[in-house]
């Protein structure tokens, strides 16, 4: 697949902001991941797989091309709010012995079983944090 650079380059820019954002205040020698999967495949009755890559802090441009390029070909792409002290072993999620903390709380809501988004948010204001 070809990309026309002229159509990335608000994408890209927002990637970058994000992953920024993301490791603001990080230690500089850590990293992390970008994640992705093939939903398509896992919908067809397929295994989940996700693919790991990881970049340091000083690669945000690289990750930012690098998330872009999976999302162009149809895959789901992710990233984690933790830093990684060290990259684990291939085929390795990590542990807290990999992990160098965070600065930023992540909240991930889904809302598929509960109804529509709207319904899920309105539930989430009124519940006591």
């Amino acid at each position: 697949m070809t990309m026309n650079l002229a159509d990335t380059k608000g994408p890209l820019n927002e990637i970058q902001g994000f992953l920024e954002f993301l490791v603001a205040g990080a230690p500089p020698s850590c990293f992390f991941p970008i994640i992705s999967i093939n939903k398509a495949e896992v919908a067809g009755g397929g295994r989940t797989k996700l693919s790991w890559k990881f970049f340091s802090t000083f690669e945000i441009p690289a990750a930012a091309d690098h998330a872009l390029l999976l999302h162009t070909e149809g895959l789901d792409v992710y990233t984690v709010p933790t830093m990684y002290a060290e990259i684990p072993p291939v085929g390795e999620r990590g542990g807290k012995q990999y992990l160098a903390g965070g600065t930023i709380l992540w909240a991930d809501v889904d809302y598929k079983d509960g109804g529509s988004k709207e319904e899920t948010l309105r539930q989430i204001a009124r519940e006591p944090v």
